[in-house]
């Protein structure tokens, strides 16, 4: 007889959102279709037509999806204490009689149904992609958009930076002590797991993320042969470093042999980031839709080099590994679980994490100085990338150490 696996994640097929989205969608699938189990996702989604916490059902390939309708307003503490949410999930629980629970990536689902998960004896498995079990502002930068460098999570310094200060110390004693239930903490990386395990959580390790394998791409999907292109995915915003990004490119004056391709994907959940006034630079730019998994190999054919300068610490980088395989040039930041895929000077070039546009400005000058360097360029480490079926199967065997035997 198959395991039941419950999985939690903030959203999911066909709101696929995010990294951690398409890790949970993949992973999933192959634990449901190829490892003998039988999955199902509890996720949220927004709809004012109805009313609030009513559950759509649904099928996404070979996992069965339950969704919370959340509130359209947004309120401190709900994110990960919601009263409504932690009802629906622990009456859940008998009805579904999972043998064991994976909380994926549970931001606006909580953690506040953990202790029923414990209370019936099911194990527990919780995913750290982010630092959203440590820091309010999930990412750890600060009000000015600057990473905060700490390692060890001090509220007293933290209250200098969010809104609620004697909230949040509150929310960081439940965070932990929620994250102290799971019987197992994976990360993605090495360096996400040293995090958490320098703030006392030591039962982290590290179940590195897969890709999707490269497949051969669509006839349609080719280079200009006049303009070197660069592709970046991410709003207007700091975090991922769009504004360093335009900056570079305006110091860039006597280049404009190239298109910056900009990968909308806010549209998968009902917004754009296509803000032309925002994205103004010498060369051309092209806002192109969100792609799935079915499109990555289009997207990477299309481009000469991935920008990701990002400004936080990532725990992981997904785009970064999905470009390195399909031998696509990175330029990317050096800092977090980003710089552990890349060779520099071999597949990719590593830069400062820092708000200054020089290091990423002369790093695109390199590209466009020699662009037929780019067009031949081959990644020499693309074998040491590993795909998610290789992911589903580590975590298989950690979570069958974990159930019972019947």
């Amino acid at each position: 007889m198959s395991k039941r696996l419950l999985v939690l994640n903030v959203f999911y097929a066909p709101q696929s959102f995010g990294g951690a989205t398409v890790v949970a969608e993949a992973i999933n699938e192959s634990l449901a279709r190829d490892l003998g189990w039988q999955v199902t996702v509890i996720t949220t989604h927004v709809d004012p037509g109805i009313p609030a916490y009513n559950l759509r059902r649904y099928r996404a390939k070979s996992v069965e999806v339950i969704s919370i309708n959340l509130p359209t307003e947004k309120r401190y503490g709900d994110e990960y204490q919601n009263a409504y949410v932690d009802r629906i999930i622990e009456g859940l629980l008998p009805r579904l009689a999972p043998d064991v629970v994976h909380a994926h990536a549970v931001q606006r689902l909580g953690c506040g149904y953990f202790p029923a998960i414990k209370q019936q004896g099911i194990p527990l498995v919780v995913t750290v992609h982010d630092a959203w079990w440590l820091c309010d502002r999930q990412f750890m930068v600060d009000l000015n958009g600057r990473y905060c460098f700490q390692r060890e999570i001090s509220p007293d310094r933290c209250r200098y930076c969010v809104d609620r200060p004697d909230e949040f110390e509150h929310k960081l004693g439940v965070m932990k002590t929620a994250l102290a239930l799971a019987d197992m903490v994976l990360a993605p990386s090495r360096f996400q797991a040293d995090l958490y395990l320098a703030n006392g959580i030591s039962q982290c390790r590290v179940n590195g993320n897969g890709i999707v394998p490269p497949r051969a791409p669509s006839a349609a999907a080719k280079l200009p042969p006049d303009k070197l292109v660069f592709g970046f995915l991410g709003g207007p915003g700091p975090l991922k470093g769009a504004p360093v990004i335009v900056e570079a490119l305006n110091q860039l004056q006597d280049y404009r042999n190239y298109r910056l391709k900009v990968v909308d994907a806010a549209q998968n959940v009902g917004v754009s980031w296509k803000d032309p006034g925002f994205w103004q630079v010498p060369g051309e730019v092209e806002f192109t839709p969100a792609y799935d998994q079915d499109g990555i190999d289009d997207f990477f054919a299309g481009i000469d080099v991935l920008l990701f300068p990002s400004q936080w610490k990532e725990s992981f980088g997904l785009t970064v590994r999905e470009a390195l395989a399909r031998s696509v040039w990175v330029i990317a930041c050096s800092e977090g679980g980003v710089g552990e895929a890349i060779r520099d000077g071999e597949n990719g070039e590593l830069i400062p994490m820092t708000a200054n546009p020089e290091p990423l400005r002369a790093a695109m000058a390199r590209c466009l100085a020699q662009p037929e360097r780019l067009r031949a360029h081959r990644n020499p480490h693309a074998e040491g990338i590993r795909l998610f079926p290789e992911q589903a199967r580590e975590l298989d065997g950690w979570l069958r150490e974990l159930v019972a035997p019947t």
